[in-house]
């Protein structure tokens, strides 16, 4: 069989925040209402998506990949979304800096009705295979036809999104089946010269009411704090991985 390989992002700088400990994120945080978020573009201008972290990967995962498309947006000039993890960011919770400007310079109208879908794909750690984590969709515009400014928090679901009408459609963001205790960060904002830097997770900037986890989920999670043995950072998950391909 063969195995297909995962390029990864590196960093100049080291974490600071992973420093002496891989598990500085809280479990979860709820979203704060004060926050003040910019004025939302319409689907006629553009914008910025930003791709900013995965929540708690599981045991078998080690270094995963987001991939994504917008659907039905109209638009046919739109590159497919691919994002790779920071090596020093924590092997747990892999954080990514990946920014995609839509519609830049282009004077086209985007569909209301446009779509975001993620896939997240990982290398199994028995197998040694890219295999594919879970999925998650969005709006990426309001009744009104404004994009939904701000972060937000998604929960994976099992098996991939495909192209029907079905797969896609709003109810399948509320379907009881999720992939335990993973969750996606991204953000939708108005599209600027600079990378605007992720936020802290713990300022309630992100929408997450429907990422909170369950009495299940936090009992898993606890287990993955005090489970010494999984990767700190994502460089010393490579470092495993390469190892094992070599035995």
């Amino acid at each position: 069989m063969v195995r297909q390989r995962l390029n990864l992002a590196s960093s100049p700088e080291r974490n600071e925040r992973v420093q002496g400990s891989p598990f500085l994120y809280p479990l979860w945080v709820p979203h704060d209402p004060s926050v003040a978020l910019p004025g939302p573009p319409k689907t006629d201008q553009p914008f910025d998506l930003h791709i900013d972290a995965l929540h708690y990967i599981p045991n078998n995962a080690t270094i995963a990949k987001v991939t994504g498309q917008f659907k039905d947006s109209g638009l046919s000039h739109l590159p497919p979304i691919v994002a790779f993890p920071l090596l020093q960011s924590p092997a747990r919770n892999p954080e990514f800096r990946y920014r995609a400007a839509i519609d830049e310079g282009v004077p086209a109208r985007m569909n209301s009705n446009t779509r975001l879908v993620f896939h997240v794909h990982t290398i199994d750690a028995d197998s040694g295979d890219l295999i594919l984590l879970g999925s998650c969709v969005m709006t990426a515009f309001n009744v009104q036809g404004e994009l939904n400014v701000g972060g937000f928090q998604l929960k994976l679901r099992p098996g991939l999104l495909t192209d029907g009408p079905l797969s896609l459609a709003l109810s399948s963001l509320e379907q009881p089946t999720t992939v335990p205790c993973c969750t996606l960060l991204i953000r939708l904002l108005p599209h600027t010269q600079m990378l605007v830097p992720p936020p802290n997770y713990w300022k309630g900037y992100y929408f997450t009411e429907g990422a909170k986890p369950s009495n299940s989920e936090l009992g898993i999670i606890s287990t993955f704090q005090k489970d010494h043995r999984f990767p700190e950072l994502v460089l010393d998950m490579v470092v495993r991985l390469t190892e094992k391909q070599q035995n």
